[in-house]
């Protein structure tokens, strides 16, 4: 305990004047002893960063049915069959699981066994036309 002109009061006791300083003051101004600097946010973790490129058909996530395909439930045989699908009939890429690939195909969405799926084949046959232009619309006015 402190004593102040005969009168004692504790250490941690403020009083109406410094209140009244503190409450005239502005924000900016006042400054606490346990915060010299302000904090920093936290470093992100790096990501790994893979150097294999991978193949035209992977980056657009699509693939194609090698033979006639069942569209499972689940990523297991013993699944439920969501639907059949036909050799050669493209599929989009969601995720994978193991030999199990989560895709998209006939506007269904279910899992399909590795051994079934293949990338675009680059020697297939191309189309020796150009696509015709979209149609304009016409002129208002």
């Amino acid at each position: 305990m402190r004593q102040t002109a005969g009168v004692e009061r504790p250490k941690s006791a403020v009083s109406s004047q410094q209140k009244a300083r503190r409450a005239t003051r502005p924000q900016s101004e006042l400054k606490t002893a346990s915060i010299s600097k302000e904090p920093k946010p936290a470093p992100r973790p790096e990501t790994a960063k893979t150097t294999a490129k991978p193949s035209p058909a992977t980056s657009l996530n699509v693939l194609y049915t090698s033979t006639t395909a069942y569209l499972r439930k689940r990523p297991e045989t013993a699944s439920p069959v969501l639907h059949k699908l036909k050799q050669g009939e493209s599929v989009r890429v969601f995720a994978r699981d193991g030999n199990w690939t989560l895709v998209s195909a006939s506007g269904r969405k279910g899992w399909l066994h590795d051994d079934v799926l293949k990338p675009a084949d680059p020697a297939a046959p191309r189309p020796k036309e150009a696509l015709a232009a979209p149609a304009r619309p016409a002129n208002p006015g």
